[in-house]
């Protein structure tokens, strides 16, 4: 795939062949944050942090594909681990490199996808942090395709982040536009932790939507708002 110019990727705010998980992070967070990019791939492409750190995020960068890794140590200003999330090693290198408050902005949470039971890392960053928003990669459309009657990696994962005080604000988030295709393409749920926003902004919650569509009603929001949603630490005022 083509890298197009850092210009065009920000007039188009989000990544290359992202599905607006920067975006999201950018609308709910704004230009300052830290972030976990688990499975993160591709430096640029695919990246949904890459234009958090253009903006001046920090963050941390892991995935266990070894040449991704080296790749993203030389194009990337944040630190890349090629390590497994759901290891020990992971357990043990995390906690030193997290913010001292081990409040963490944005989690994007994309690996290979085990549709048998939510992976260990859930557990781990559970016990070890505090997020404000997530995407979490369940990959519901694959998992049907695949004959499975249930998808517990997504109902077991949902069950433990609601029980930690987690809201689904996006449930099932699509890839294509539901609208002009029927293609099943649900793949992701997007987390809020509720107590860093708004009251309000769980009234925008809605199953099945495009990923699109819902950058531009978290945009609609913000103009019908004096007060624009964010956390309290938060120093700009938007995207």
């Amino acid at each position: 795939m083509e890298v197009k110019p850092l210009k065009e990727i920000i007039e188009d705010g989000h990544a290359p062949h992202t599905s607006h998980q920067d975006a999201f992070a950018l609308e709910l967070i704004g230009r300052e944050g830290f972030f976990l990019d688990l499975g993160c791939r591709h430096p640029i492409i695919k990246s949904n942090s890459y234009l958090l750190e253009y903006y001046g995020w920090k963050g941390l960068l892991f995935d266990t594909d070894a040449s991704s890794i080296k790749h993203c140590k030389k194009i990337r200003t944040n630190p890349a681990f090629c390590i497994d999330v759901n290891s020990r090693e992971f357990l043990e290198v995390l906690p030193p490199l997290l913010p001292k408050d081990g409040i963490v902005d944005f989690i994007s949470l994309d690996i290979n996808t085990n549709f048998s039971g939510a992976p260990l890392v859930i557990t781990t960053l559970l016990n070890t942090i505090e997020f404000k928003c997530m995407t979490y990669e369940h990959d519901d459309y694959h998992a049907k395709a695949l004959g499975y009657k249930e998808n517990l990696n997504r109902s077991e994962t949902r069950k433990l982040f609601t029980k930690a005080g987690y809201f689904n604000l996006f449930p099932d988030v699509y890839w294509t536009d539901p609208k002009t295709t029927d293609r099943d393409t649900r793949f992701e749920d997007w987390w809020i932790n509720p107590k860093h926003f708004p009251k309000k902004l769980k009234s925008l919650k809605k199953e099945g939507m495009f990923s699109v569509d819902i950058i531009k009603l978290i945009k609609e929001y913000h103009n019908g708002q004096t007060t624009k949603i964010q956390n309290p630490n938060r120093k700009d005022k938007g995207v």
